[in-house]
């Protein structure tokens, strides 16, 4: 195991940031913030151009970096609450209502159910982008057997709207 001490402590940097920056660019075992230094720890040594990196990445850091990550953290918790509420209001208005109403039955719901799932899935995690481009690359074109399972053009189209809004 090897340990790469940071020293000394960089009273701007956020440990939050800091780790997850290492989390995406390196591999490591663990980070400990003590007194004086952080020691970042490694399965074995990593090269003298990584420990740089990391170094001066972390020296690097200001304030700024705190409030960039946690406005945009705060953007995606928005990004994920609206996801998940306009998947619940669209299955309302398009699962419930219609089952309810007998325009659509159980096994309709289903089917566009799973057909839709990938982007539900990504929707419900806040990434309106991604499912946009899953509704466009993914579930376009719709074919006969959406049509006669309820999942029309029409329906696609509004999908496609309200994300492309949702997105502007």
């Amino acid at each position: 195991m090897y340990k790469l001490e940071i020293a000394p402590i960089n009273e701007n940097a956020d440990g939050k940031y800091f780790n997850n920056w290492l989390r995406e660019t390196h591999i490591f075992t663990s980070v400990a913030y003590e007194d004086l230094k952080i020691v970042v720890s490694f399965a074995s040594e990593p090269s003298d151009i990584i420990k740089t990196a990391i170094s001066e990445k972390y020296h690097s850091l200001s304030v700024n970096n705190n409030i960039a990550y946690a406005e945009i953290l705060e953007a995606f918790t928005k990004s994920k609450s609206d996801g998940e509420n306009y998947f619940y209001k669209f299955a309302a208005e398009n699962f419930a209502v219609k089952e309810a109403t007998g325009e659509l039955t159980i096994q309709n719901i289903n089917y566009i159910f799973n057909r839709l799932t990938p982007v539900i899935n990504r929707l419900t995690f806040g990434f309106w982008g991604i499912s946009l481009v899953s509704l466009l690359n993914d579930i376009a074109p719709i074919t006969q057997g959406d049509i006669d399972n309820g999942y029309t053009q029409e329906l696609h189209d509004k999908i496609v709207l309200d994300i492309t809004n949702y997105l502007s």
